[in-house]
């Protein structure tokens, strides 16, 4: 039997909130036996990250020129979630507590460059 997933904005079990996947659907084993979870049945939350970069050449001169730019990364400011936890034993398992280690909001940066 699959566990069964939950949209984690609405989820709530034992008046908490932000759940992936119902926790009442595991249960410890007997003492010795193994359980009849597969592996990767469960899939955690996705990441999505759009990166932007607009930029303009201008020659002021033969030689000479000035560039003016913008970037944008996670451009849509989109929030990539954590994993659940998983630990069985944890208050929080089945939980989505935080957001993604390698992500972050949106940064804007601008950039002038003169070659001569």
């Amino acid at each position: 039997m699959l566990p069964t997933p939950t949209d984690p904005h609405s989820a709530t079990f034992n008046n908490k909130v932000t759940y992936f996947f119902n926790p009442a659907d595991f249960a410890n084993n007997a003492l010795g036996t193994e359980g009849n979870a597969g592996r990767g049945i469960l899939h955690g939350p996705g990441f999505w990250n759009f990166d932007a970069s607009l930029q303009k050449e201008t020659k002021i001169t033969e030689r000479m020129s000035l560039t003016l730019g913008a970037s944008a990364f996670n451009f849509f400011n989109h929030t990539n979630f954590g994993q659940p936890s998983g630990s069985f034993s944890s208050a929080n398992f089945g939980r989505v507590t935080g957001i993604a280690s390698n992500s972050n909001s949106r940064i804007v940066q601008l950039d002038a460059r003169f070659r001569f």
